[in-house]
């Protein structure tokens, strides 16, 4: 199955169902089955989500410590959850308008840059540690 790495808290905000657009920098051909993979790396709360208000900020908190019990506690360095990716498209102005404010937060949609279209996204019950990479890459599910 193909993967994507991401850095926290973004390869979490998946699985919560908070995030369902991957924005990149480059396109990709690929449709199918994804592997959500979280990197080791966790880009610290107070770094992220400037953009929007500190009400807004605290409910996606609350949804994180909601289902790992504190920012630090989120799943690294693991496999934690498979989706379909189904397009990808350009990001366009008229596509950012139809945008919540909770996506637009999730994901960087400067015009020109690549939203994948994430669906029927299944968090996996048991994490699953892999090393992961850069761009696309091939992971070996365990059974």
């Amino acid at each position: 199955m193909k993967a994507i790495t991401l850095w926290g808290p973004w390869a979490q905000l998946i699985p919560l169902d908070i995030k369902h657009y991957e924005t990149r920098s480059w396109a990709t051909k690929y449709r199918g089955p994804l592997a959500i993979h979280a990197s080791k790396m966790i880009v610290p709360f107070h770094k992220l989500f400037s953009e929007i208000s500190l009400e807004q900020r605290y409910y996606i908190m609350r949804k994180i410590c909601g289902e790992y019990g504190d920012y630090k506690n989120m799943p690294t360095g693991t496999v934690i959850a498979t989706c379909n990716l189904v397009d990808c498209i350009e990001i366009t102005a008229s596509f950012i308008l139809k945008l919540n404010w909770l996506e637009k937060a999730c994901g960087d949609y400067t015009l020109g840059r690549y939203a994948w279209i994430l669906e029927d996204v299944e968090p996996l019950p048991v994490h699953v540690p892999a090393v992961g990479r850069q761009g696309l890459w091939n992971w070996e599910e365990i059974e």
